[in-house]
């Protein structure tokens, strides 16, 4: 059985000519990234990557130079992710109680205990990010949902964005609850490191990028 990916996508934001361009990144979780999300049901990949660089960088400006193509990845072990809002349940039935406290977002990652029949029985960990980079768990809550509402697949949308407005050498936009992101502009060049798995993008990208 083919399963249906979730879409994401990740947006490489740069200014200037080509040869002399500047990336726009911002530290997180441990570690430096370019802005990501993931695509609203229905949404066009290409809408979800200028709707989520505008909502993570504050940059109303934002026009396409490239679609840079995709990367389809399989999450290992009981890793999944939501392919709908969902609310958790106390019994594999959508008529169950809810689990209280439970209404997860599209593209939120659970972990998959058992299935079924039709459901799958979830764990959900809420997280954030201390001061340090590590990863707190501040609470966990297991229920039930449709399984087709799961998947182990991610379909990655990269696009390269630009923009021409002046900004602040740092400056700070509230796109998470918890903790602001902090956004700078680094030149584009050899050397440039990236967290986890954006650095391969970055690599495989880095001659189209430059122009």
């Amino acid at each position: 059985m083919i399963e249906t990916p979730l879409k994401k996508v990740a947006m490489f934001i740069t200014r200037g000519k080509p040869g002399l361009r500047q990336l726009l990144v911002f530290d997180h979780a441990g570690g430096t990234q370019i802005p990501a999300g993931t695509v609203l049901d229905g949404e066009a990949a290409l809408h979800a990557a200028l709707r989520v660089a505008r909502e993570q960088s504050g940059l109303p400006d934002l026009t396409l130079i490239a679609e840079l193509g995709s990367r389809r990845m399989s999450l290992t072990g009981d890793d999944r992710v939501l392919l709908a809002d969902a609310l958790l349940q106390l019994m594999p039935d959508t008529s169950s109680t809810v689990v209280r406290g439970t209404a997860l977002r599209r593209g939120a990652s659970v972990r998959l205990l058992e299935s079924d029949g039709d459901f799958a029985r979830v764990l959900y960990e809420e997280t954030h990010s201390d001061t340090a980079g590590e990863t707190i768990v501040t609470a966990r809550r297991s229920g039930w949902l449709p399984l087709p509402n799961v998947t182990s697949t991610i379909e990655r949308h990269l696009f390269h964005l630009t923009s021409t407005i002046s900004t602040a050498e740092r400056w700070e936009v509230k796109a998470e609850p918890v903790q602001p992101y902090t956004l700078y502009w680094v030149p584009l060049k050899v050397g440039i490191r990236l967290l986890g798995q954006q650095q391969e993008w970055l690599d495989s990208s880095f001659r189209a990028l430059k122009g």
